[in-house]
């Protein structure tokens, strides 16, 4: 058997996954996505998205630390009762199934139009999915691993980014409501 260190995640692995979870590459998607329907004010939408996440994490947090011997589904069933949470549980497995179809389709473009353009495209998908089995199947600890290995690529992506921003000028955004039309545009500054 097992000791609790062994199937247990460290503070830092715990700190990668849940950055992991965050940023993912739907981050890398999200603001064309977003400028798409609401043009130059999407930066707002994202902002605000990223706040409600942050306040789901904290009420699950603070469940799990209220419950800290049943896992979600539990505290689903245990919180509305067992017909309601166990439709809870459904639309939850069913959402992030729907997620996670999505966010491989959106890897797999990311990758086939910017790493391997001449590789088809159900290719790339296949494996991600092979990978995202074979790390599903396993236990947190594989997973936690895995994405602390991977922070590494986030890491130098971030830098990558930083570099162009030190030509950024924050008068683009403006106006903000607007999706660029009004008093704050490029010709006619006050």
């Amino acid at each position: 058997m097992k000791q609790d260190s062994e199937v247990s995640i460290s503070q830092g692995q715990l700190f990668f996954l849940i950055m992991q979870a965050q940023i993912g590459v739907g981050i890398l998607s999200l603001p064309f996505a977003v400028h798409g329907t609401a043009n130059g004010d999407g930066w707002i939408s994202t902002l605000l998205a990223g706040f409600v996440i942050q306040l789901w994490m904290m009420i699950s947090l603070t469940l799990s630390r209220c419950y800290p011997e049943k896992n979600f589904f539990q505290i689903l069933r245990n919180l509305f009762g067992k017909f309601f949470g166990s439709l809870l549980i459904v639309s939850y497995v069913l959402y992030f199934t729907a997620i996670a179809g999505l966010v491989a389709v959106l890897q797999t473009g990311l990758i086939n139009k910017w790493i391997l353009p001449l590789t088809p495209f159900w290719v790339i998908y296949l494996l991600i999915i092979i990978v995202a089995v074979y790390l599903a199947k396993d236990n947190i600890l594989v997973i936690a691993r895995f994405f602390g290995l991977s922070t590494g690529v986030v890491v130098f992506f971030i830098l990558l980014v930083a570099t162009v921003y030190r030509d950024a000028d924050i008068s683009y955004i403006l106006p903000v409501g607007q999706s660029g039309k009004g008093c704050f545009n490029r010709t006619n500054r006050f």
